[in-house]
């Protein structure tokens, strides 16, 4: 009977303590979640995982780790952002630059980016996500300005990071701000 009731105490034991976890394994649990997303290229959800691992458990070895895995993956999006930012740039400038010698021949903007192809434009040009770039021509004081755009990745106007929009509107660049709504600024391709 003695050893009967050391046995029952002991699996009691075992169960009580298996249920009763620790700071340390509850971060490291949630440590290991971020690197799950991150092997699954989820980087966006996985910082947020890491962020509440540093937050929830800082003096904990995996709320450490998770502050370095902070810093490594926010400057990886950040260089994916900025990156995305360069394509987008160096496309308007190509579609500026065969816009100005459409109208050095026609004496008018075109009306479409896909009127310029192949004389003008080699290629059809997409944003990062696939899609056509916004374009329009606007008459201010008399004199016609190209307006192209890129409305991020959720397509909506405004927004930060990559739903972060990017305009260039005759020469100038506007990154971030909020330009109407898509069909406002243009649509045309």
């Amino acid at each position: 009977m003695r050893v009967m009731t050391a046995v029952l105490l002991l699996g009691a034991f075992v169960i009580v303590a298996a249920c009763t976890s620790k700071p340390e394994d509850k971060a490291k649990q949630m440590y290991f979640k971020g690197v799950d997303l991150v092997k699954e290229k989820k980087i966006a959800e996985a910082i947020v995982v890491y962020k509440e691992v540093r937050d929830r458990y800082p003096a904990t070895e995996w709320g450490q780790k998770a502050k370095k895995e902070l810093v490594f993956y926010e400057d990886v999006v950040q260089i994916d952002q900025y990156s995305e930012q360069r394509t987008i740039k160096t496309d308007f400038r190509e579609i500026s630059r065969a816009c100005e010698l459409y109208r050095g021949r026609a004496n008018t903007y075109p009306e479409t980016i896909s009127a310029m192809m192949p004389e003008y434009l080699k290629k059809v040009m997409k944003d990062p996500w696939g899609r056509s770039y916004y374009y329009t021509v606007e008459n201010r004081g008399g004199r016609s300005t190209i307006v192209l755009a890129c409305f991020g990745e959720d397509e909506i106007p405004g927004g930060e990071g990559d739903a972060m929009d990017i305009i260039l509107e005759g020469e100038r660049f506007t990154v971030g701000a909020e330009v109407g709504e898509p069909g406002a600024v243009g649509g045309s391709t």
